[in-house]
């Protein structure tokens, strides 16, 4: 089935929390040394040398103009040494004295234009070859994003709760807060109004310059939106009403709850 070969793929930097650390059965100056080595790995892995250079993170929600963004914050860098999609309690945890000092940002979408754009990544232009060949054998019926919305409708609720759990699918909250539903980040600004917050990282990092377009998606949003998924995007939607409203927010410090969970 379909579902049961989604948790196959990893969603790197989403389930990282400090729990397995606490675990490792060894003294506190092994422990120090072994959470020490599994961070450098980590900071390797997914690029975070480069935050380090700018003492910024910029937390990658996939489908939310990251692409884009990260041509404008790593000119001279190529795509393949680009920080991955880690959230914040994941940079949180591998990086705790970087996260401590950086100015941790991220953009926020329209819960209902990414989900859209996710599926039309998945569809049309991964470049997972795990992420192809699920669509290509399990999902070829699938050739329009109604035809999707179709799909999921006749899942049963476990089903569908599984679909949801695949990276492009994960809700946007899920990448800026703590288990408790607080948010880790300092800005917060909406991809269809970036500037007003790319003024404030550019000051920052000291770059100037627009951003470039990358990977620009659009679809028409469909006429009715099934309940299931507006439960599932409700922090999203509550978390871009605010965002939105405000065009730039500061969360005061890295652990306020917003009430997106509420």
């Amino acid at each position: 089935m379909f579902v049961e070969r989604i948790d196959s793929i990893p969603s790197p930097g989403l389930e990282v929390n400090g729990e397995k650390f606490k675990q490792l059965p060894a003294s506190q100056f092994l422990k120090r040394l072994l959470v020490r080595a599994r961070s450098m790995r980590d900071e390797n892995r997914f690029g975070l040398g480069l935050y380090r250079s700018q003492n910024t993170i910029f937390i990658r929600i996939p489908k939310n103009a990251t692409n884009s963004i990260c041509s404008f914050l790593y000119p001279g860098a190529p795509e393949s040494a680009w920080p991955g999609h880690a959230s914040a309690d994941f940079c949180k945890t591998v990086a705790p004295d970087l996260f401590e000092t950086a100015l941790v940002f991220a953009t926020v979408r329209n819960p209902k234009d990414r989900f859209i754009s996710a599926f039309n990544y998945y569809k049309h232009s991964s470049p997972v070859p795990e992420e192809r060949r699920l669509m290509d054998e399990e999902l070829s019926f699938v050739e329009t994003f109604d035809d999707f919305l179709s799909y999921l409708a006749q899942q049963p609720v476990l089903q569908q709760a599984k679909i949801m759990t695949w990276h492009h699918f994960r809700g946007q909250v899920d990448f800026i807060s703590d288990r408790s539903g607080a948010v880790l980040v300092d800005l917060l600004f909406p991809v269809e109004d970036p500037e007003p917050g790319m003024s404030v990282v550019r000051k920052h990092v000291r770059l100037s310059g627009g951003l470039p377009r990358r990977n620009s998606s659009r679809g028409e949003r469909p006429e009715s939106w099934p309940q299931f998924l507006a439960e599932h995007y409700q922090a999203d939607q509550k978390l871009w009403d605010l965002v939105s409203g405000e065009r730039v927010l500061f969360p005061t410090g890295k652990a306020q709850d917003l009430g997106l969970r509420a």
